[in-house]
Protein backbone atom coordinates (compact mmCIF):
# COMPACT_ATOMS: atom_id res chain seq x y z
CA UNK A 1 0.00 0.00 0.00
CA UNK A 2 3.06 2.37 0.94
CA UNK A 3 4.58 1.57 -2.64
CA UNK A 4 1.07 2.43 -4.44
CA UNK A 5 0.81 5.69 -2.48
CA UNK A 6 3.82 6.49 -3.36
CA UNK A 7 3.34 5.34 -7.57
CA UNK A 8 0.42 7.38 -7.83
CA UNK A 9 1.90 10.65 -6.32
CA UNK A 10 4.23 10.49 -8.86
CA UNK A 11 2.09 9.88 -11.74
CA UNK A 12 0.40 13.05 -10.32
CA UNK A 13 3.19 14.35 -10.88
CA UNK A 14 2.61 17.08 -7.89
CA UNK A 15 -1.03 18.46 -9.28
CA UNK A 16 -2.86 19.64 -5.77
CA UNK A 17 -5.86 18.66 -7.28
CA UNK A 18 -5.11 15.08 -8.08
CA UNK A 19 -3.46 14.60 -4.39
CA UNK A 20 -6.58 15.63 -2.99
CA UNK A 21 -8.37 12.98 -4.59
CA UNK A 22 -6.03 10.73 -3.56
CA UNK A 23 -5.95 11.64 0.02
CA UNK A 24 -9.70 10.89 0.10
CA UNK A 25 -9.72 8.08 -2.22
CA UNK A 26 -6.97 5.78 -0.16
CA UNK A 27 -8.37 6.34 3.15
CA UNK A 28 -11.22 3.36 2.77
CA UNK A 29 -8.87 1.08 2.43
CA UNK A 30 -6.34 1.92 5.06
CA UNK A 31 -8.84 1.94 7.31
CA UNK A 32 -9.12 -2.09 6.60
CA UNK A 33 -5.97 -2.14 7.85
CA UNK A 34 -6.57 0.18 10.76
CA UNK A 35 -8.82 -2.64 11.61
CA UNK A 36 -6.39 -5.38 11.15
CA UNK A 37 -3.59 -3.60 13.31
CA UNK A 38 -7.05 -3.34 16.19
CA UNK A 39 -7.36 -7.55 15.94
CA UNK A 40 -3.59 -7.95 16.23
CA UNK A 41 -3.74 -6.14 19.72
CA UNK A 42 -7.12 -7.35 20.48
CA UNK A 43 -8.82 -4.63 20.44
CA UNK A 44 -12.50 -3.62 19.40
CA UNK A 45 -13.07 -2.85 15.23
CA UNK A 46 -14.96 -0.43 15.08
CA UNK A 47 -16.65 1.13 12.08
CA UNK A 48 -16.63 4.67 12.99
CA UNK A 49 -13.10 6.34 11.67
CA UNK A 50 -12.69 8.46 14.20
CA UNK A 51 -12.84 5.35 17.36
CA UNK A 52 -10.87 3.43 14.98
CA UNK A 53 -8.06 5.78 14.96
CA UNK A 54 -7.91 6.76 18.59
CA UNK A 55 -7.66 2.80 18.79
CA UNK A 56 -5.06 2.55 16.60
CA UNK A 57 -3.15 5.67 18.19
CA UNK A 58 -3.82 4.24 22.06
CA UNK A 59 -2.26 0.80 20.84
CA UNK A 60 0.38 1.76 18.61
CA UNK A 61 1.88 5.07 20.18
CA UNK A 62 1.60 6.48 17.00
CA UNK A 63 -0.38 10.22 16.25
CA UNK A 64 -2.83 9.49 13.10
CA UNK A 65 -3.66 13.29 12.80
CA UNK A 66 -3.05 13.60 8.63
CA UNK A 67 -5.80 10.42 8.95
CA UNK A 68 -8.09 12.21 11.15
CA UNK A 69 -7.82 15.65 8.99
CA UNK A 70 -8.15 13.30 5.71
CA UNK A 71 -11.31 11.91 7.59
CA UNK A 72 -12.97 15.12 8.72
CA UNK A 73 -12.74 16.47 5.50
CA UNK A 74 -14.91 14.16 3.92
CA UNK A 75 -17.19 13.90 6.33
CA UNK A 76 -18.20 17.38 6.06
CA UNK A 77 -17.64 17.30 2.45
CA UNK A 78 -14.80 20.20 3.36
CA UNK A 79 -12.12 20.72 0.32
CA UNK A 80 -9.12 20.04 1.51
CA UNK A 81 -7.23 23.56 0.67
CA UNK A 82 -4.84 22.75 -2.59
CA UNK A 83 -2.11 24.42 -0.92
CA UNK A 84 -1.87 21.86 2.46
CA UNK A 85 -2.07 18.68 0.14
CA UNK A 86 1.42 18.31 -0.12
CA UNK A 87 2.22 18.40 3.59
CA UNK A 88 -0.49 16.65 4.32
CA UNK A 89 0.25 13.53 1.81
CA UNK A 90 3.35 13.89 3.31
CA UNK A 91 2.41 13.43 6.78
CA UNK A 92 -0.18 10.54 5.78
CA UNK A 93 2.71 8.67 4.15
CA UNK A 94 4.86 9.57 6.94
CA UNK A 95 2.28 7.77 9.74
CA UNK A 96 1.25 5.02 7.18
CA UNK A 97 4.97 3.95 7.22
CA UNK A 98 5.13 4.07 10.96
CA UNK A 99 2.38 1.88 11.35
CA UNK A 100 4.36 -0.73 8.57
CA UNK A 101 7.52 -0.26 10.69
CA UNK A 102 5.06 -1.16 14.03
CA UNK A 103 3.49 -4.03 12.48
CA UNK A 104 6.94 -5.37 10.98
CA UNK A 105 8.71 -5.38 14.24
CA UNK A 106 5.80 -7.69 15.96
CA UNK A 107 7.59 -10.51 14.34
Amino acid sequence: KLLHLRQVYLEHGGNARGLRDLLLGTLPSFERILRGICALTDNDRPNVPDRLFGIVEAATGISLEAFHRIHRAHVTETALPLSECEDLFDAYVDEVASLASWVNDLA
